[in-house]
């Protein structure tokens, strides 16, 4: 057995000599220049959770409140930030063949600004100008032109048809409701009478009615050359707004396929923009060109490098989102300019800090926040109204998910683990500095009244 070495009292304690302090006292000693740096084997498990590019990958922070979790997040997440790049601008557009589902459109970050700004103004422009354009003297004579050729041809019809009634002994009138009628003419010894004169009045019927058939047929078309007459201006009128947006964005196909399909729905729309002096004409057209604008739906212009999103009240729809709606004669109504992002979908390639006691308190932001990740979708959706068609939902690109709780004797910090497969961890217990690596437990179940189910 080894025997033990006595130590003498003065090799038991340890002395400075207060002259090789620089200062005074401590109110004059410089902070740490980096205090994160304090605790090594948290940074190192921390950045060991950051390498990992896996899916089902998180980081979690296990400490005592005011420990300086979040700051320490904020601290080794902002040099990694940093250099990742920027994530795109994310709007959302109306879909014209599925008006209840609108579509994604992804652009450089800072350019989604624009492109709303550019959509917005292109709305103006087409209520304004295209009813301008159409109600021009030159379209006014081209409209006229055709009519004009119309009307020349319904003459000759209709007396064509006044002379065949005179020889077969009837007159044909024209009634105030445009209206024809035959009526036997001549004297009575020169009326036909009995059997011949139903022969010659059927006779007489069968024919009006199929040159009616074909009046009706030139009306038919006469409508169809005035409808591509104006749909041959307005396209004119049309690509001449178009023609700077087309050039601005001829790099993203995306965008010049809605362009594209937003010409169409204009083209489409032409009788709804024509104003008749109607309340409900320019209701109609407010709603064709309401459907041109963009929603911003993320804006990345102001970050530089990956965003750092911090939610301190992750509920459901603050994390992932909600649809607003309008009252309108006492019905609710939305579109998808009312479709609202979360921290979430504003995290989207970048990093997520969360308060995992916070989550768990909202079991429908947990289970939302479970399917985002494990389907790698992030929609947006409202849990009320079932029967709602979600919109398209965006990818998410989550470097990593972030959250921290506080631990006490009588809640364990491991009861609760984070949402994935498997995380790294960085704790701080009794003094030391710890790594681990867990597998997910899903949250309780509770039943309608808020208890955990049995």
């Amino acid at each position: 057995m080894a025997r033990s070495k006595e130590l003498s009292p003065a090799r038991l304690s340890s002395r400075l000599d207060p002259a090789r302090c620089p200062f005074e006292s401590s109110r004059d000693a410089p902070p740490p220049t980096d205090p994160v740096r304090q605790q090594p084997r948290a940074v190192h498990a921390f950045e060991l959770g950051l390498s990992i590019a896996g899916q089902g990958y998180h980081i979690c922070l296990a400490g005592q409140p005011g420990l300086g979790r979040s700051h320490f997040a904020h601290r080794l997440l902002a040099s990694r930030a940093a250099e990742m790049p920027t994530p795109p601008d994310a709007l959302y557009v109306c879909d014209f063949d599925d008006p209840d589902r609108p579509r994604l459109l992804y652009l450089p970050a800072g350019m989604g600004r624009a492109f709303r700004n550019d959509m917005a103004s292109l709305a103006q422009a087409v209520g304004r100008d295209l009813p301008s354009h159409l109600d021009q003297e030159a379209v006014h004579a081209r409209r006229e032109s055709l009519r004009a050729g119309f009307e020349e041809k319904r003459g000759g019809v209709y007396a064509d048809m006044e002379r065949r009634a005179r020889e077969a002994g009837f007159t044909l009138s024209l009634d105030s409701e445009q209206g024809l009628s035959i009526t036997p003419r001549g004297d009575e010894g020169d009326r036909p009478t009995g059997e011949e004169q139903h022969t010659r009045r059927t006779r007489l019927l069968s024919d009006l009615a199929r040159r009616l058939r074909l009046l009706q047929a030139e009306e038919r078309d006469l409508r169809e050359a005035l409808r591509d007459m104006e749909r041959e201006e307005a396209a004119e009128a049309l690509d001449r707004l178009l023609a700077p947006l087309r050039e601005a964005y001829a790099d993203f196909s995306d965008v010049l396929s809605h362009l594209e399909a937003a010409r169409a729905h204009v083209l489409d729309s032409l009788d709804d923009l024509l104003p008749s002096g109607e309340e409900s004409d320019r209701e109609s057209a407010e709603s064709v060109t309401s459907r041109l604008e963009a929603n911003l739906f993320v804006d990345n212009a102001e970050t530089s490098g990956a965003p750092i999103i911090e939610e301190e009240h992750p509920t459901f729809f603050n994390l992932l989102g909600c649809i607003e709606r309008e009252a309108e004669m006492g019905a609710l109504s939305t579109d998808f300019s009312l479709v609202k992002a979360g921290s979430l979908h504003r995290a989207n390639h970048g990093f997520l800090i969360l308060d995992a006691e916070d989550v768990l308190a909202s079991p429908a932001a947990w289970d939302g926040l479970l399917r985002a990740l494990r389907w790698q979708k992030a929609g947006v959706e409202d849990p009320t109204d079932h029967d709602a068609r979600a919109p398209a939902p965006c990818a998410p690109g989550l470097s990593t998910w972030t959250s921290r709780w506080s631990s006490s004797a009588a809640r364990k910090p491991w009861s609760c683990c984070c949402t994935a497969s498997s995380a790294s961890a960085a704790c701080s217990r009794r003094g030391r500095t710890c790594s681990r690596t867990w597998r997910a437990r899903p949250a309780p179940s509770r039943t309608s009244c808020g208890r955990p189910a049995r």
